[in-house]
């Protein structure tokens, strides 16, 4: 990801309004889509600055077999009646569980033994609470470029190009 920190941004899209008040700020410039994909999947809602005709894959109806891994957008055919296809942002928000597939697997005359439920649970459920990872608060390392030094490359390699 590449960001850039600046007190005078450019008129930024949203409802959100810049004031000098607020000093400086970092604006995302590669990466966007990442953290747009991230943000849709693990909260199953589309990010405030974008509307729904500008999401061009939206992937709130990515669904994962729990048994594979197998990831693929939702078919009713083939998942409606199957408990090993659930729906990924619900997995992301610990909805999903080993023992709630136990009786759904249970309805369709499919009995898991406790070692498949056992798999289930350590590699097939990353719920993030039950499996205490701290995705959501992690620390990426920023590498932070001045403006001044950012010019200065930019000159030494068109003079480079001539």
């Amino acid at each position: 990801m590449l960001t850039w920190e600046t007190a005078n941004p450019p008129e930024l899209k949203g409802p959100h309004k810049y004031s000098e008040k607020q000093g400086a700020v970092k604006l995302l410039l590669d990466g966007q889509q990442r953290v747009t994909t991230l943000y849709m999947l693990i909260n199953g809602d589309i990010p405030p600055y974008y509307t729904a005709p500008e999401i061009m894959n939206d992937t709130r109806w990515l669904y994962v077999n729990v048994e594979t891994l197998e990831l693929l957008y939702y078919m009713k055919t083939r998942m409606e009646n199957n408990p090993s296809w659930q729906n990924i942002t619900d997995v992301f928000r610990g909805k999903v569980s080993a023992f709630d597939l136990q009786a759904k697997y249970a309805e369709i005359g499919k009995d898991l033994e406790m070692d498949d439920l056992k798999r289930l649970n350590d590699t097939s459920m990353p719920s993030l609470e039950s499996r205490n990872v701290s995705f959501l608060s992690r620390r990426f390392p920023l590498r932070r470029v001045s403006a001044r030094r950012l010019i200065s490359s930019t000159r030494s390699t068109r003079a480079v190009l001539r």
